[in-house]
């Protein structure tokens, strides 16, 4: 990790749970902590460690170099890189706070980014449309507008947010038109349509629907330009009868429906379009994207729409089905047209999948053994894999969102593992992907960090932070060393969709180790590892075994819960004693064990634990300096439940519901008063109760004017000293003595003069360490944060390919059966499951 500003002031408190003295650094900084990237991704396959950082929506490479590229993050803002084609690209943050009290207002908000451009007229001026499409439920901003910089990136501007507010711009089109300020932009799924500006995007009009435009009330999944006549646009429409290709040839006003010979439109999921950019040729390419099929069509047109000739579809498919094996075709998918050849078409969607026996496990029909990227390419005549035995024996992480091409003519393609490029993507016998999310070894240039977590804990044995992210698995950080000194390099621990992570540091029971529970999504793979000081693996993976006890035989949670387990089925250690546990499904279970046996405490009936990210479980307290080790609080849905001794009651706290709170999402109890308790709910409200849930007070007041959304709380309580109230939104907030109503939030800060900030990506995870005094927040597409500055610990070796840390792990990792990619359940907003 890096080293953090010297404190200023330190204060003298009593350890709440371990009766020890401790210092609490009351001039704290937030530092960085990665990860940038993530190395031995096990669902991408390349030579150089298989680096990968989190998901991006858009790439805008430089027109004239193959080196600059900007990238807009699902959940992580606009990066920038000006080595791309270096061996580890070096990548920097557009849209993150400034120190600069000049710059305060010209970075975004929040930072969810769905599409970007650059200008035509000025390559210093691009646009991002806001909105997320996270794999992990779309959580994130629900979009604020349209951003806008003249600088390059360096500063930006949110405009029409009150057009925009709350929808996903799919698309932003600068043009050419008016001097450049003719914007054009489209939204889905909101059925907005297209929205057409003519002052460089200040405000916009809508033209989708207006009686007069042509075009109908329906979203709009693809909008481009054509290169050939800067007055000629394509949309690709959802809307019923009515869906299909639309062009305008006046700039965007006037629109003309051009579907002939375009099938599968009638259960379009989404329309993708790409142009070949040689203005004489005039060729169009769209895929249609069934629900069910996936890849329902790709087809091409030679004259601007006016007909268009199926080119088939790649075999094996590019998508599982979406009703029976989790393809995702909604978000994930793209097609770009080669900007040398006319005839030839890139085109690529998420996993690859088991739909007709296609399984990569052993390697399958395209020569893959891991559930990674997939992507074919349209010769002319045929479709030709170009991933694994297609790509010399590369592919890039799975769940592909946009691909273009570079200055040098190779393919650049976003995905869930960030992004990568396809080097001589158009001979056979030499190409191969590379990623370009920088790998971090040997080298202070850090990668793109735009992982999302859910789910953060601290190892205060060795120091650092590890965590379950969406589609990057379970990952842990590597300590800076003087081979990497930035700190930002982690590892892969896990694959799949990285579950809650949990640490028992006890160092009476383990002195000089600490345990991590681990796991993939639906508890998969559930695991408890033991590591020391040095942050070095000892021994392997030991299986939880979640063995229910049952009056006349014996069932493990997977045998008794089925398909009911929650996709981040939460667990708590026991603050008291971490070797018992409590876990919610439909059920809470409770182990004395580390959770090889469970007894089944309570059924919440229709209610689950944990339908979404959070923590609605919280175990074991103290009470007048006395410890409690068997009182809980549990939310399930809008209930909670709460339970003082083992043989006491476990009784539904009604006073909850009679003010009405909405959904649990996370529960805090003060640690050394059991009875103070406060609640966050799926209603942005944070409630407190000084009386074990018999009365509530709304802890919300000021906290909404500087968030739009509140995803978690923590609370740090002193033995002697005054307690403060942590809330993640948007940033990190603080409220101090929060035991009544109203109170004034403050965003959580550095000292002056430079008074950091964490960026606003959507903070899901808090966690106080009370043993090395740091909070430690992990956020949706900004990876992990500390406020403090615990001691660093020396790595046992470098991490780079022969270090003995990611030797062992990596080992271990490769020894385990792969995590299966379960099948989606419902709709378009289930979290990704590759």
């Amino acid at each position: 990790m890096r080293a953090c500003k010297s404190v200023m002031t330190v204060a003298l408190v009593i350890g709440p749970l371990t009766g020890g003295t401790q210092t609490f650094a009351q001039s704290k900084t937030w530092t960085e902590q990665g990860p940038g990237p993530i190395l031995n991704d096990g669902n991408t396959v390349l030579s150089n460690m298989s680096p990968v950082a989190g998901a991006i929506n858009a790439i805008v490479p430089s027109p004239s170099s193959a080196d600059v590229i900007y990238a807009g993050t699902v959940n992580g803002g606009v990066w920038k890189t000006s080595n791309a084609t270096a061996a580890s690209p070096t990548w920097i943050p557009l849209t993150d706070p400034s120190t600069d009290p000049l710059l305060a207002d010209k970075k975004l908000p929040e930072l969810s980014i769905k599409s970007l451009a650059m200008s035509p007229v000025n390559s210093n001026t691009l646009f991002a449309g806001t909105g997320s499409t996270s794999s992990l439920a779309d959580r994130g901003s629900r979009g604020i507008g349209v951003a806008r910089s003249t600088d390059g990136g360096s500063t930006w501007s949110v405009l029409a947010g009150t057009t925009f507010k709350d929808k996903i711009i799919t698309s932003v089109v600068p043009t050419t038109l008016n001097e450049g300020n003719t914007i054009l932009a489209a939204t889905w799924p909101d059925s907005g349509g297209v929205y057409r500006s003519t002052d460089n995007g200040e405000t916009f009009t809508r033209i989708s629907g207006n009686g007069a435009s042509g075009l109908p009330n329906g979203g709009v999944t693809s909008l481009i330009a054509d290169p050939a006549n800067p007055n000629r646009f394509y949309a690709g429409v959802l809307a019923g009868h009515f869906s299909g290709v639309y062009r305008s040839t006046n700039g965007g006003t006037v629109w003309l429906k051009v579907s002939t010979g375009i099938t599968g439109l009638s259960t379009a999921l989404r329309i993708l379009l790409s142009i070949h950019n040689d203005p004489t040729n005039n060729v169009v390419y769209a895929a249609v994207i069934n629900e069910k099929a996936g890849l329902g069509g790709v087809f091409r047109t030679t004259n601007q729409g006016l007909r268009w000739t199926s080119l088939g579809v790649p075999n094996p498919p590019i998508y599982p089905r979406a009703d029976t094996e989790g393809g995702q075709g909604s978000i994930h998918g793209a097609i770009a047209a080669d900007p040398s050849n006319p005839n030839v078409v890139f085109i690529s969607g998420d996993a690859q999948g088991s739909q007709q026996n296609f399984s990569p496990f052993p390697p399958n029909a395209n020569g893959c053994t891991t559930f990674s990227g997939n992507g074919f390419r349209y010769t002319g005549t045929a479709w030709e894999n170009v991933v694994c035995s297609g790509a010399s024996g590369t592919s890039p992480h799975a769940d592909s969102r946009f691909m273009t091409f570079d200055a040098n003519g190779n393919l650049l393609q976003a995905n869930d593992g960030g992004i990568a490029r396809l080097v001589n993507p158009n001979t056979p016998a030499t190409r191969s992907w590379v990623s370009l999310v920088g790998t971090n070894i040997d080298s202070q240039s850090p990668g793109i960090k735009s992982v999302e977590f859910h789910s953060v804990a601290y190892d205060p044995v060795s120091n650092v932070v590890f965590g379950g992210a969406q589609d990057n698995g379970v990952s842990y950080q590597i300590p800076a060393s003087p081979a990497s000194p930035s700190g930002f390099t982690w590892n892969q621990l896990l694959g799949g969709d990285g579950g809650v992570v949990g640490i028992d540091a006890d160092q009476v029971s383990h002195a000089g180790e600490s345990l991590r529970y681990t796991s993939s999504q639906m508890l998969g793979g559930f695991n408890r590892t033991t590591w020391d000081a040095t942050n070095t693996m000892i021994g392997g993976f030991v299986d939880v075994g979640l063995n229910i006890k049952m009056l006349d035989a014996t069932e493990t949670l997977f045998q008794f819960e089925g398909d009911r387990i929650p996709f981040y089925p939460p667990f708590a250690l026991n603050a008291i004693d971490p070797s018992r546990m409590l876990i919610g499904t439909a059920h809470l279970y409770e182990s004395l064990d580390r959770g090889d046996s469970l007894t089944i405490l309570h059924s919440f009936g229709t209610s689950v634990v944990g339908s979404g990210a959070g923590r609605p479980i919280v175990y074991g307290g103290r009470l007048n300096g006395l410890p409690v080790p068997d009182v809980f609080y549990v939310g399930a849905g809008n209930r909670i439940f709460h339970r003082v001794t083992k043989s006491g009651p476990i009784t539904e706290l009604k006073g909850y519901e009679k003010i009405g709170g909405g959904p649990i999402v996370t529960i805090a109890m003060d640690p050394n008063n059991y009875r103070q308790v406060y609640v966050s709910d799926t209603n942005n409200k944070v409630w407190a109760s000084s009386d074990e849930g018999a009365t509530w007070a709304d802890l919300t007041a000021t906290l909404g004017k500087l968030t739009s959304q509140v995803t978690t709380i923590e609370i740090f309580s002193p033995l002697f000293g005054t307690p403060t109230l942590y809330a993640g939104g948007f940033g990190v907030f603080q409220l101090t003595n929060p035991t009544t109503a109203g109170g004034q939030w403050t965003a959580v800060t550095g000292p002056p003069p430079d008074n950091n900030k964490i960026p606003p990506a959507l903070v899901l995870d808090l966690h106080y360490d009370y043993t090395k005094n740091v909070l430690v927040a992990g956020t949706l597409g900004r990876g992990a944060w500390l406020f403090g500055a615990p001691p660093t610990t020396a790595v046992a070796s470098a991490p780079g390919r022969s270090s003995s840390v990611l030797a062992s792990t990596t080992a271990a990792k490769n020894s385990r059966p792969p995590v299966a990619r379960p099948a989606a359940v419902h709709g378009i907003n289930l979290p990704s499951m590759q």
